[in-house]
């Protein structure tokens, strides 16, 4: 008997040591599902700005005209019957052109960031001092999704509470693309705004031709004073 037994224990131990790479690429495969499940990510207002920023441009309509966002470039563009202007973080300047003419405005911009950047674009008007002064210190102080019960959408709701300086709050009921987290429409409820719902678009046209459609080159630039 102890010979029987002196001889299977070394097969036992090969067949232990076979299964252990099995056993191994297993596991591996069981993360993954579980890391790489839609069901697992996570959504938030960080995460929707970088889907944003890697996007390209963002574009809304407004009450008479169209404005966009390029947010890894730190750029607002809006396009009225009345003229265009276009907003540079990175050079801290708005340029303002009337319809008709060859001049362009040139004023300067209170240092802005990222938070501040997409806040305005969906709040206020970002070409306006007065509205960067309102968002000032805004941070995030809850947020919270769920999934679209709508079997035929592949969808995210998600909810953010803004608070800036002064204790405003600024809440946000933004509907998502489960997929690319991209905003698809944003109900608005705060105390610096009226309320009101905003969809979305993401045009084909990169950003420099967006830059330049705004704001042409070529035409005289005047500076004017934040009070002009």
């Amino acid at each position: 008997n102890a010979s029987v037994r002196a001889t299977r224990s070394p097969s036992r131990a090969r067949r232990w040591t076979r299964s252990w790479p099995l056993a191994a690429t297993l596991a591996v495969v069981a993360l993954l599902v579980v890391v790489l499940s839609p069901n697992s990510r996570s959504y938030g207002w960080t995460a929707m700005l970088d889907a944003i920023a890697h996007s390209g441009v963002v574009q809304r309509d407004t009450p008479d005209g169209v404005r966009w966002l390029a947010l890894s470039d730190g750029l607002v563009g809006e396009e009225t019957h009345d003229g265009s202007r276009l907003l540079d973080v990175s050079q801290k300047i708005v340029l303002t052109r009337k319809t008709g003419e060859s001049q362009v405005q040139r004023r300067p911009l209170p240092v802005a960031d990222r938070d501040r950047l997409a806040a305005v674009f969906l709040l206020g008007d970002p070409f306006e001092e007065s509205d960067w002064q309102r968002l000032e210190g805004l941070q995030v102080t809850d947020e919270n999704w769920s999934r679209v019960t709508d079997p035929d959408r592949h969808e995210i709701s998600l909810r953010v509470r803004l608070k800036t300086a002064t204790s405003a709050e600024l809440d946000l009921q933004m509907t998502l693309d489960a997929d690319s987290q991209l905003p698809l429409a944003c109900e608005l409820q705060n105390d610096i705004s009226a309320g009101g719902t905003l969809a979305f678009s993401y045009p084909e046209t990169d950003v420099a031709e967006l830059r330049g459609r705004t704001i042409p080159a070529g035409l005289d630039v005047v500076d004017v004073s934040d009070t002009a």
